[in-house]
């Protein structure tokens, strides 16, 4: 065998010993990422959200959760139809939900008892409380405004796809998309994950090209400081 024949003999090999480890090197597994991303989110106690609804009366919120004190803040959009734009922001506390529309008349804040209902805070101290739910509305202090990545893991009808990399606001991400065996109607759910923290960064509901709900993440455990409603309202 000549030189340049030896030559292109190891390069054939190179490039069949590549080809080789691609085809059997395993995907990830798509329950595993899930509990990874599970694990990160019990740890975190303070994010920021903003929502986007796409349906026949459309609303966006910016959502901030400050976990540890209690509070969260959120401020809604809604569209309506011949008519203005309707802003409203609330803060809710350990006892109670104040709200007050900022647009377009303003109005004193008004105050009322919390509801004892799962919120995005309660779902962080307590991982296990998940709703899989499909079609829903993805609102503001709600556990389905946070991926159910452990009530997916756990579910034998989820169906996992590895959709590639994008980066979201910079942070290099995993796609991952979910979908119902049993049910094929439902809506698949396609969650972005940061390969560096495992943190969720952006979730759509529907598909990708004509999506339901939006929802992108920032600020993970960063201090946010809330003004509340003056203190004479008594929270």
């Amino acid at each position: 065998m000549t030189k340049s024949s030896a030559q292109i003999a190891i390069i054939v090999s190179g490039v069949v010993f590549v080809l080789l480890f691609s085809c059997c090197r395993q995907s990830p597994d798509g329950k595993t990422v899930f509990l990874r991303s599970e694990a990160a989110l019990d740890a975190v106690r303070s994010l920021r959200m903003h929502i986007e609804i796409r349906t026949a009366l459309p609303m966006t919120t910016d959502a901030e959760f400050s976990c540890d004190q209690d509070e969260t803040r959120y401020v809604t959009i809604q569209v309506l139809p011949q008519a203005p734009s309707l802003k409203k922001e609330y803060i809710q506390t350990a006892r109670f939900l104040f709200a007050r529309v900022l647009e377009p008349e303003p109005s004193v804040w008004a105050r009322s008892r919390r509801q004892p209902l799962l919120g995005v805070c309660e779902r962080l101290k307590t991982p296990d409380n998940q709703n899989v739910a499909s079609n829903r509305l993805i609102t503001a202090d709600q556990t389905k405004s946070l991926p159910p990545f452990s009530s997916y893991a756990k579910d034998e009808a989820s169906i996992f796809t590895y959709d590639g990399n994008e980066s979201i606001e910079g942070v290099p991400c995993e796609i991952w998309t979910v979908r119902n065996s049993v049910t094929s109607a439902d809506a698949p759910h396609t969650i972005w994950i940061a390969a560096r923290d495992r943190l969720p960064r952006k979730y759509l509901e529907g598909h990708r090209d004509n999506p339901i709900t939006i929802v992108t993440y920032s600020d993970y455990g960063q201090a946010i400081p809330m003004q509340l409603p003056p203190s004479d309202m008594g929270y």
